[in-house]
């Protein structure tokens, strides 16, 4: 085997290995819990005030807001219209309950999704801290 070729193949063996390396990372067993943070990030970020930099995104963040406040009070009345008019009696009121709780959680962030939208950020600055300057050692 010549040098040229040995050197190709360590190469190739070593781009072979670090795109091993780059994929083990991507595809971790831990998708779950990166999942639901990432979903927190999300609606923290589009219910805080400061998000909404340009209309078209605080256009969005309020008619998806409504989409849910909406969305959340006539899933659970649809439900009970239907449950009422079929007359089941063995759903029981655990459901019923988790229903009411599960919805007033999502009408709660979407209403406040829609309310931070449509009131924008505040006008006047806060008032900042003085700078402290750190100690010199001499």
């Amino acid at each position: 085997m010549s040098r040229q070729q040995a050197l190709s193949d360590e190469f190739r063996r070593a781009r072979h290995n670090n795109l091993v390396w780059e994929l083990r990372l991507c595809q971790r067993n831990i998708v779950f819990p990166d999942t639901v943070r990432n979903e927190g990030a999300f609606y923290r970020n589009l219910a805080s005030r400061n998000v909404h930099a340009f209309k078209s995104h605080r256009i969005f963040a309020a008619l998806f807001g409504l989409f849910m406040l909406l969305g959340f009070l006539l899933i659970p009345a649809v439900a009970g219209a239907i449950k009422a008019i079929l007359s089941f009696q063995d759903f029981g009121w655990i459901i019923d309950l988790t229903w009411i709780v599960g919805s007033l959680l999502w009408i709660a962030i979407g209403l406040k999704i829609a309310v931070n939208a449509m009131a924008g950020e505040d006008p006047k600055p806060r008032p900042q801290l003085p700078k402290t300057y750190p100690h010199v050692k001499i």
